[in-house]
């Protein structure tokens, strides 16, 4: 089940299943990607329906079936197949439509830098708040760099720019909704990996549903 949230729903309101628009009825095909310290993303295949015509939007929240957020980016139209395709970072990317607004420090260990890079000055009136929980175990007496994040966007800060948390330290970044780790693996990883992709298709599938003693499915 996909279900999806106002864009302006809270930290609160999402985790209390609160300002839901609707739920998505009519999914083909639900395809999710995960690449090691990088791309964490949903793609949705869709009939166009009113649901997605009246509200889904940029910046819509969508709750996937693992229990994860993931915000719109991007959505194109079929008009020829009457089909929708709906891309969503998981909500971690959040992070990217904030400036980090420390100045550069010296000799910094891992935890620090990653402190420095979640340091909000002020709360842009623009977005909603969502606070992100963080951890590591990357600190060691060996491990300390000088890093400067100010003006850059703070996923990127974290996982994307070669003077990047991951770049310099170490590490791998797990994410699960507002809180991610920065370890030497990643949380509950049996392996390294660098890219997971899984999905359902939703063809083929019909749905019987009567009044009487019996509802039947096939």
């Amino acid at each position: 089940m996909l279900v999806v949230y106002d864009k302006f729903a809270t930290q609160d309101d999402l985790t209390a299943g609160r300002k839901i628009q609707c739920v998505l009825k009519h999914v083909i095909s639900c395809t999710r990607t995960i690449a090691l310290n990088g791309l964490y993303e949903l793609e949705i295949q869709s009939v166009l329906d009113d649901d997605i015509r009246n509200h889904i939007e940029r910046k819509s929240i969508i709750l996937s079936p693992s229990g994860q957020f993931y915000i719109v980016y991007n959505m194109s139209y079929s008009s020829s197949s009457g089909t929708v395709t709906i891309k969503a970072w998981h909500i971690f990317y959040y992070l990217s439509y904030r400036m980090c607004e420390e100045h550069e420090k010296y000799n910094y260990p891992a935890s620090y830098a990653i402190a420095s890079v979640m340091y909000e000055q002020e709360q842009d009136p623009r977005l909603v708040q969502h606070i992100f929980r963080t951890s590591t175990d990357l600190d060691s007496d060996d491990n300390k760099y000088d890093v400067n994040y100010y003006g850059m966007n703070k996923a990127y800060a974290l996982i994307g720019s070669p003077q990047s948390v991951t770049a310099l330290y170490g590490g791998e970044i797990y994410r699960d909704n507002f809180y991610f780790s920065i370890n030497k693996r990643m949380e509950g990883s049996k392996e390294n990996a660098f890219l997971i992709r899984d999905g359902w298709n939703c063809k083929g599938i019909n749905m019987v549903v009567d009044d009487s003693e019996t509802v039947t499915a096939t």
